[in-house]
């Protein structure tokens, strides 16, 4: 005794696989997209942040230099 099965059910399997597969493909392929979305944010975020200390670095090293300036004034006029 032999079963036979029907002849829609391999098409059938196999589209389903096939579309799982797609499926899972497309997933892959958002969840990439959305970490280089984070990724590019971050990396954004770490601009912002080295900019924001380079600016507050400057503004430190000028107010060093003017008042080593000022106390370099008052040394000269110490000695003379």
């Amino acid at each position: 005794m032999f079963i036979k099965w029907p002849s829609t059910l391999p098409a059938d399997i196999y589209h389903t696989s096939r579309i799982g597969r797609s499926k899972a493909s497309s997933d892959r392929v958002r969840e990439k997209a959305k970490i280089q979305r984070g990724t590019a944010a971050a990396a954004m975020a770490a601009r912002d942040a080295a900019e924001t200390s380079l600016r507050l670095a400057d503004t430190r090293a000028t107010r060093l230099r003017e008042r080593v300036e000022e106390l370099t004034k008052q040394l000269q006029g110490l000695d003379t």
